[in-house]
């Protein structure tokens, strides 16, 4: 196999930890033994959804700092952990880090890019900000002293500046109003075309990741339990918890809202990952036996779309072929 024939970011069995969770009997973090396993092809948009505790933004920064957890992450087929640290810097970036705000945005982009070995950074920074369309003065004042939109957009020169091969997006319009995050991912979708940039891009609801992403994976507990084209995974979710999770995405036409049924799911992601199916506790469509007993495995069902898989042994009965936030297609749920 040829370097053209790899993906840009090869993960396996990376174990992710999912954020803000503790087992009671070890203070440890929740973990699914088995990974996460996932490939981005360059120039790809894949993206990542789960709920806060799913593990996705641990998953993130694992990525881009391997070496500290288990698994393995392959850029190019290369361990990222055996990179030349200069070269880390330089080609893989996370979107998500705050700067310290007492700095001048200029001088920590300055600072970035001379960290990745970038020759005469000062000159390329009014380039940046072009880029990231804000003016140039902007970049001169203290980071706290600017509005939300433009702390963000400051973000995404940080984590472009250095002509990246992947941009590992966390969550990148949280805590922005609709508009400001509308306009933030326009920018991220400007730039992977004018850059040629790859994003893994993590977000809390299927919403955000429609906008820009070509294939989703979902997660749950630290393991993806639906990875599909972002087409097919919108018109027909297979996985009850893709389901939930498209029922909760607003859909324009009013009257179609208001008919909608959302799926409600009960409780919280557990402390301890349970036996067997990992989301029996909380599934309404749960079926007693197998869901207790036994782990589903990634697998795709008769007649889906090249790439469509999904971890539930129960899936082709779902009506799968519905999608919860389909208009004209209320979500039904069989669990009631």
């Amino acid at each position: 196999m040829t370097a053209a024939d790899l993906p840009l970011l090869d993960v396996r069995g990376l174990v992710a930890p999912a954020e803000g969770r503790r087992l009671l009997h070890r203070g440890g973090p929740v973990l699914r033994p088995e990974g996460v396993s996932l490939q981005v092809g360059r120039g790809e948009t894949y993206g990542v959804v789960g709920e806060s505790g799913s593990g996705a933004s641990a998953m993130a920064r694992a990525i881009v700092q391997a070496g500290n957890t288990a698994g393995r992450v392959l850029l190019d087929g290369v361990e990222v952990a055996e990179l030349d640290p200069v070269q880390r810097r330089r080609r893989l970036r996370l979107l998500g880090s705050a700067g310290d705000g007492r700095r001048q945005p200029w001088s920590s982009l300055v600072d970035d890019m001379r960290a990745a070995g970038i020759a005469d950074p000062e000159s390329r920074v009014p380039e940046l900000a072009d880029a990231v369309e804000l003016p140039a003065t902007v970049l001169h004042r203290p980071e706290s002293e600017l509005p939300d939109g433009q702390r963000r957009r400051v973000a995404v020169a940080r984590a472009v500046c250095t002509g990246p091969d992947l941009v590992v997006a966390d969550d990148p319009t949280a805590g922005l109003d609709v508009t400001v995050a509308a306009q933030l991912l326009d920018l991220l979708g400007r730039l992977k075309a004018d850059l040629g940039l790859t994003y893994l891009l993590v977000a809390r609801d299927l919403g955000v990741v429609r906008h820009l992403s070509d294939r989703v994976g979902v997660m749950y507990l630290g393991a993806v339990v639906e990875e599909a084209p972002a087409r097919a995974l919108y018109r027909g979710p297979w996985h009850p918890y893709t389901r939930a999770l498209l029922s909760a995405v607003p859909v324009p036409d009013p009257e179609v809202e208001d008919r909608r049924e959302r799926i409600l799911l009960v409780g919280d992601p557990p402390t301890a990952t349970p036996g067997g199916c990992a989301f029996h506790p909380r599934c309404p469509w749960i079926r007693p036996g197998r869901c207790q007993d036994e782990g589903p495995l990634l697998r795709a069902l008769p007649g889906a779309a090249p790439g469509h898989v999904v971890a539930c042994h129960h899936a082709e009965d779902l009506d799968g072929a519905v999608a919860a936030n389909e208009p004209g297609a209320p979500a039904e749920n069989p669990g009631q």
